[in-house]
């Protein structure tokens, strides 16, 4: 018997939902194109056709619309399903890792892990994703937020940030025959971007600071002593970004995870499994 993915028929509730491929990639936490791919492969697996097509826009024809109603239903059913196969009362301290420089993400995050959690203590730890999955992997974590080069499915797409060249707005070492940079530890993708990008233009460059912490990097930047691969929310005022144009190819961008330790008993995965699966769902 033919059976139907739950996470493309999740795709094309949030293409309705949001209208766009676009939008919908924000509301399941995704590319746009990994959007695109999946209500394509929908469209291949069931034989036919639920878009109206003119050029790059898409709208649900009205088979679409049908069957994003019906999609409606089955997604509710598997929720409620899960729900009562699995107990969502969790208790005790789950401890959450978390790489200093999203630390501007956890206001938003940690509320709604407090609704969704109301009988856990949390326990925070800081410390660059180099250190943080091999701690997830041995059970010193219960779960983290991590740096990926990739959408993986080893985790939950918390959001995908593109990742800037930063400067001082009153400096010019930017101009500087050998770069000064301000960069995180050696294991950071950031780091590894930074210095692979500026090899592949020819630049020059030298390491000239280097530390775990987010705000000895925005310090050193602020001061117009060196140029540092930032995420917006670490982007700070008296500062400018640099492109292309300056000498800096653009860098990739960055996803953020949400992953559990596999060493969990299965009924702590599940319940810390669909409570985040909330958390993502309500994310701004």
């Amino acid at each position: 018997m033919k059976t139907i993915d739950l996470d493309l028929l999740q795709t094309i509730v949030a293409f309705a939902d949001s209208g766009t491929c676009k939008g919908a990639a924000k509301l399941i936490f995704r590319s746009e194109s990994a959007v695109s791919i999946k209500l394509k492969k929908l469209e291949e697996d069931l034989g036919a056709n639920l878009f109206v097509r003119s050029g790059r826009k898409i709208e649900l024809n009205e088979r679409g619309r049908d069957l994003v109603s019906d999609a409606r239903r089955i997604l509710k059913i598997s929720g409620e399903l899960i729900e009562r196969a699995t107990s969502r009362e969790l208790t005790g301290t789950v401890r959450l890792g978390v790489p200093d420089d999203y630390i501007a993400l956890l206001p938003g995050f940690l509320s709604r892990f407090s609704n969704e959690f109301p009988s856990v203590s949390l326990y925070l730890h800081c410390a660059p994703t180099v250190e943080l999955k091999p701690m997830l992997t041995r059970g010193e974590l219960d779960l983290s937020i991590l740096s990926s080069e990739t959408d993986t499915k080893d985790g939950m797409v918390l959001q995908t940030q593109p990742v800037f060249w930063v400067t001082s707005e009153h400096s010019n070492v930017h101009f500087h025959k050998q770069v000064p940079l301000a960069l995180f530890p050696e294991g950071c993708i950031f780091r590894k971007w930074a210095i692979n990008a500026l090899a592949s233009v020819g630049r020059e460059y030298k390491i000239a600071y280097m530390s775990a912490h987010i705000s000895a990097l925005q310090a050193v930047v602020q001061a117009g002593l060196a140029v540092s691969p930032l995420v917006r929310s670490d982007i700070l005022p008296g500062t400018r970004l640099l492109g292309p144009d300056d000498g800096f190819p653009a860098l990739s961008n960055v996803t953020v995870m949400v992953c559990i330790s596999p060493t969990l008993d299965g009924q702590r995965q599940n319940a810390l499994a669909l409570g985040l699966r909330d958390i993502m769902l309500t994310a701004v």
